[in-house]
This record gives C-alpha cells, sequence and structure tokens, in this order.
C-alpha cells in the first residue's frame, strides 16, 4: 500500500517538473521569437511598400515647324564723305598768281566719287594756308613718314657741312670758297632750328619755306595743268586714284583712318622738298 503511494506522489513529482521545465523553455524561446519577428518586420514592409511610381516625362512640345534664323547680316559702314571746303581767296577757277592751274571742273574730280571731294578739300587748304586743316587729312602713316624726314634733315644739315668742308680744300675760286663758308654757316644754323621741330610743325614749315622762296601758293603743284582724273580703286581701306599728270597713268594713294579717308601720299613735291636744304642763293 505505501508503495502504491510513494509511486504514486513519484510520478506527480515528475509531471510537474516536466511541466516546469517545458514552461522555462516556453519562456526562453519567446525573447528569441519577438526578435525574430521584431526583425521580420521591415523586410515585410520592404517587400510590401508600394512601388514607386514612374518619373513623369516632361510634357512635349507642340511639334511645329521650326524657323531657321536667318544670318545677321554685317552692316558696311562707309567712311563719312568729307564735306567740301571753300576758297577764302578767290574763286576755285581763280589760280594763284603766275601759274597756269587747272580748276577743278577741269580734273573731273567727279570721276572719283569717293576721293574727288577729299583731294579738292585737301588742296583747298593748302590754298588757304590752313595747315592744321591739311595736317588732319593726312594718314597717319605720312605723319610718321614726316616724322623721319625731319630726322633725316637733321642729319642731313651735318652731312652737308661734312661735304663742304671737303670741297673746300679743293677749291681754288675764292668766290666758290665764299659760298662754300656761307652755305656750311646756313646748315650749321638750320639744324638746331629743325631740332625745335616735331613732325606737324616741321610740315609747315616745309610749306612756308617753299612759299617764300618761290612766291608761289603751296597749293600750286597739285593744280598744275595737265591734271585730270580718270578713275578711282578701293581695296578695303586703300584707295588709288589713276591720274593722267605730267606723267601718264600717275597715281594719287589715300587710306582710311578710323572709318575717314586720308590723303596717303608724301604730301611734298620733289621741288618743295629740295627747299628744305637748299641755301639761299
Amino acid at each position: 500500500m505505501r508503495s502504491r503511494i510513494f509511486i504514486g506522489a513519484l510520478g506527480v513529482v515528475l509531471a510537474l517538473a516536466v511541466m516546469a521545465g517545458c514552461a522555462h523553455d516556453k519562456a526562453k524561446e519567446q525573447p528569441k521569437e519577438a526578435a525574430q519577428e521584431k526583425a521580420a518586420e521591415p523586410a515585410k514592409a520592404e517587400t510590401t511598400a508600394p512601388a514607386e511610381k514612374p518619373a513623369e516625362k516632361p510634357a512635349e512640345l507642340s511639334e511645329k515647324p521650326q524657323v531657321e534664323a536667318s544670318p545677321v547680316e554685317k552692316v558696311k559702314v562707309e567712311a563719312p564723305a568729307a564735306k567740301p571746303l571753300e576758297i577764302k581767296q578767290g574763286k576755285d577757277t581763280d589760280p594763284p598768281p603766275g601759274l597756269v592751274m587747272a580748276t577743278f571742273d577741269e580734273m573731273k574730280l567727279d570721276k572719283s566719287p569717293t576721293f574727288g571731294v577729299v583731294y579738292r578739300n585737301w588742296v583747298i587748304a593748302l590754298y588757304n594756308r590752313d595747315y592744321d586743316a591739311a595736317w588732319a587729312m593726312l594718314s597717319a602713316k605720312q605723319h610718321d613718314k614726316l616724322d623721319s624726314q625731319l630726322k633725316q634733315t637733321i642729319e642731313q644739315c651735318g652731312t652737308s657741312v661734312h661735304a663742304a668742308q671737303l670741297m673746300m680744300s679743293r677749291t681754288n675760286s675764292e668766290a666758290g670758297r665764299a659760298q662754300l663758308r656761307a652755305n656750311i654757316k646756313y646748315w650749321e644754323a638750320l639744324a638746331p632750328e629743325l631740332q625745335k621741330l616735331d613732325a606737324r610743325q616741321f610740315f609747315t614749315w616745309v610749306f612756308e619755306r617753299y612759299e617764300s622762296r618761290s612766291g608761289n601758293n603751296p597749293s600750286q603743284p597739285y593744280l598744275l595743268k595737265p591734271h585730270e582724273w580718270t578713275g578711282e580703286e578701293i581695296a578695303g581701306d586703300a584707295g588709288t586714284v589713276n591720274i593722267k599728270a605730267f606723267a601718264p597713268n600717275d597715281k594719287l594713294t589715300f587710306a582710311k583712318d578710323k572709318g575717314e579717308w586720308k590723303v596717303d601720299y608724301t604730301p611734298f613735291t620733289p621741288e618743295q622738298s629740295g627747299q628744305v636744304l637748299a641755301p639761299p642763293q
């Protein structure tokens, strides 16, 4: 009887122990399962997240025929036409005294619509002895050339003195030696006078010396007959006028400076330039 009771009690104890172990294992597994469920939630959320909408395409412009822009035309800027000057003394047909001159009509300046008025203004400025206006009508290249000519003229004074001194030793004539001494004195005085001038002042000095020695108006070389214009040629900023003058098919050149046509030839004739160094007779 006692053994039966003992065996039944032992069975109850074993059953309770088994139940307690199961409960402990279940309690131990619950946090693990909770963690697994929690870790699975983001994955689930990711799989269940709504798909992103495809980017909307920009609304296409209505297809209209595109009109090609016409190329911009380059506007050709012409040099302003020179305004004709007037001769202050006498009329266009009245030449300086003592010369057989051609009138502007006889020159047929209208054969050159571009340069005729430029040349006319140049001659009138010289005729009126308006050397400021005449200087302004010269191209920048001619200004530079006149500056070089001034420097060369000063050097030639020294060269002329040296040459005259050599001739003195070879001249037996007293009159000849006296003339050489006068020439040397003239050139020695001329050099420092020229050194005080700039190109602009030298330009005036040459014309004034020519007029004082020859008695002719400074414009006379540009008006002597025969003198007839036959046409013009323009190539970019350079222009040429063909004329019938002392030599057939002679030419005058012009240049465009800052949009304005200028005289681009040596302003002095050989006769005028020759008066620079020539001693007075």
